[in-house]
């Protein structure tokens, strides 16, 4: 009995023992998840070291085949959302003026603007590489330069201003234009139409009328973005009145402004005429953005516009 049990366990242990050919095929699979796993690990460093040095190509403009084409290489790290200066913690400077001015009374001596409010400034990153002997055009429109990268639109940071009127109507305009010069200068125009109304007068026998309304920057403080008045180009003033002079009868019934002289404009009211004088400066526009200990403040950009109107 005892062999017979001996036997028996001797035929148990040799069918346990793996066969070669599938000894062959544990190692094989064993091999390849080893090899795959180190491709893997390869293969994502690879990935990581080309997404690195895609993030540290420098965004730029270029000229395209043809000189007056403008093109845009490796823009995905162009940052819109920040101002040119702010890398390197310096302020961007936003040069301010208004062009083509018009005003005209409404009802209850409410005051209508219209203007073109202009702002200049200066984005090195925005500077255009020229290696081309033909000089093409030194200024592109925004929207004319091509982004070659993605098939996305062109974007550039650009000042979100906003007015304070105090307590006047807003209507928001219609025509807002970029251009971009090969140096990385932006010259922007946005049609502004304001409704004022009058401030209230301390003086109540004085029949001269006040009118005031701010410009500020919405996104950043005053150390990031900051706002100045600028004389434009045609003018010794950031102010420039629109004077229809092709029109001028057209013009003095519409807008009810007379040309320019030394002494300064004329308004002609419902019953009442006026003799304009404006005033340009800054404002401080304090903002503690709901902190109620007062430890919190922060200045915001601003500029101001007034109007006097004496009565002639």
């Amino acid at each position: 009995m005892e062999a017979i049990f001996l036997a028996a366990a001797m035929s148990n242990n040799t069918e346990q023992e793996p066969k070669p050919l599938t000894r062959m095929i544990r190692l094989t699979l064993i091999l390849f998840m080893i090899v795959s796993l180190i491709l893997l690990l390869t293969l994502g460093m690879m990935f990581n070291e080309m997404v690195k040095s895609a993030s540290t190509l420098v965004p730029e403009i270029k000229l395209g085949e043809e000189s007056d084409t403008w093109e845009t290489k490796y823009w995905y790290n162009y940052d819109a959302s920040s101002p040119p200066g702010r890398k390197n913690k310096e302020t961007t400077h936003i040069e301010i003026s208004l062009s083509r001015v018009t005003l005209i009374f409404g009802r209850c001596d409410e005051l209508h603007l219209n203007f073109l409010l202009v702002q200049e400034w200066t984005d090195e990153r925005l500077t255009v590489k020229d290696e081309s002997k033909e000089p093409g055009s030194p200024v592109m429109n925004f929207n004319l330069i091509k982004r070659t990268d993605q098939n996305r639109e062109m974007t550039i940071w650009r000042p979100n201003l906003a007015t304070d009127p105090m307590g006047a109507k807003v209507h928001s305009g219609k025509k807002d234009e970029t251009w971009i010069w090969k140096d990385g200068k932006v010259y922007r125009t946005q049609q502004i139409n304001l409704s004022l109304q009058e401030i209230h007068r301390r003086d109540r026998n004085t029949l001269d009328k006040t009118y005031s309304f701010d410009i500020y920057v919405k996104d950043f403080f005053e150390n990031d973005v900051s706002l100045k008045w600028t004389a434009t180009s045609d003018s010794q003033t950031p102010i420039i009145f629109k004077m229809d002079e092709d029109n001028s009868s057209e013009s003095t019934e519409t807008l009810n402004t007379t040309r320019p002289s030394p002494e300064g404009f004329i308004i002609h009211g419902t019953d009442n005429s006026y003799r304009l004088c404006y005033i340009t400066g800054h404002c401080d526009m304090q903002d503690s953005l709901g902190d109620r200990s007062g430890e919190f403040v922060r200045t915001r950009s601003c500029l101001r516009f007034r109007l006097n109107l004496e009565k002639i």
